[in-house]
C-alpha cells in the first residue's frame, strides 16, 4: 500500500514536473536549468520518465492485485483445512466408539459362551434337548 501510494506521488511529480517543460517551451521561455539541454530533451527525458513510473505503478498495482488473490485463497485453503481436521475428528471420535462397542459385544459374545458351556456341563445326562 505505501509503495502504490509513493509510485502515485512519483508520477504526480513528474507529470507536473513535464508540464511544466510544455508549458515553458510553449510560452517560449527558455530551460531554467543549464546544462539539462533544450526544452524539447527534457520534455523527452521526463515524458520517458513518466511511462516508466506509470508502468512501474501499474505492474505494482498487478503484484497488489495477485496478492489479494492469493491471500484469499490461501484463506480458502485454511477453511478447507479446518473443516477435513474436523472431519478427521469425527471419524476417528466414530472410530473409537465402534471400537468400544466391538469390545463390548466381543466380551457379550465371551461371557454367552462361557454360559452355554456351563449349560451343557450342567445338562441331565438323559436330556436330549440340544443346548445351542
Amino acid at each position: 500500500m505505501h509503495d502504490r501510494e509513493a509510485a502515485h506521488r512519483q508520477v504526480a511529480e513528474l507529470r507536473s514536473e513535464l508540464e511544466k517543460v510544455r508549458g515553458a517551451r510553449a510560452s517560449g521561455a527558455s530551460s531554467s536549468r543549464t546544462g539539462e539541454g533544450t526544452p524539447s530533451l527534457l520534455e523527452a527525458r521526463l515524458a520517458g520518465a513518466v511511462l516508466r513510473a506509470e508502468e512501474a505503478q501499474r505492474h505494482l498495482e498487478e503484484r497488489e492485485r495477485d496478492l489479494q488473490l492469493t491471500t484469499e485463497h490461501a484463506m480458502e485453503l485454511q477453511g478447507e483445512r479446518d473443516r477435513l481436521r474436523g472431519e478427521v475428528q469425527a471419524t476417528r471420535s466414530e472410530r473409537d466408539q465402534l471400537r468400544i462397542r466391538a469390545e463390548a459385544a466381543e466380551a457379550r459374545v465371551a461371557e454367552m459362551s462361557r454360559e452355554l458351556a456351563t449349560l451343557r456341563v450342567q445338562r441331565p445326562p438323559g436330556d436330549q434337548e440340544e443346548v445351542t
